[in-house]
């Protein structure tokens, strides 16, 4: 069995619409998740294909792609808003994008992973495998 980019894209852009400003929204291309604002593409991130390079070790290639995965919807976010996103509960501070697994679960989050400004809905890893 193998880690499989399209569902990382697609548990991801799940959760991520939890979150969004109403005016946006994340979909699953294949490996790519993008975010659009009035069916407009206005980025994302096609990182979700660093969990099948089978170079390290399962749990980091997850972590690794959910981070950037995250930093990548971010920084689209932040140019679509034009402000800072997601707000933080720390006076000018830019809560960074976070990603844990652990007993068999992705945990996601921005901010500090103890207390974070935003806890996305983890996933179990075994959802991402073919």
């Amino acid at each position: 069995m193998r880690a499989s980019s399209r569902k990382l894209a697609a548990l991801l852009a799940t959760r991520l619409d939890e979150i969004l400003p109403p005016s946006l929204s994340a979909r699953a291309e294949g490996p790519r998740l993008s975010i659009f604002a009035g069916g407009e593409a206005q980025g994302g991130s096609a990182a979700a294909v660093l969990v099948e390079d089978e170079d390290d070790e399962l749990d980091a290639r997850i972590e690794t792609a959910v981070r950037a995965m995250l930093s990548g919807v971010q920084d689209c976010v932040i140019r679509h808003l034009g402000e800072p996103w997601p707000e933080s509960g720390r006076q000018g501070a830019l809560p960074m994008p976070g990603a844990r697994v652990e007993q068999g679960l992705v945990h996601l989050w921005f901010g500090d992973e103890h207390a974070p400004d935003v806890r996305l809905t983890p996933f179990e890893r075994s959802r991402l495998m073919e």
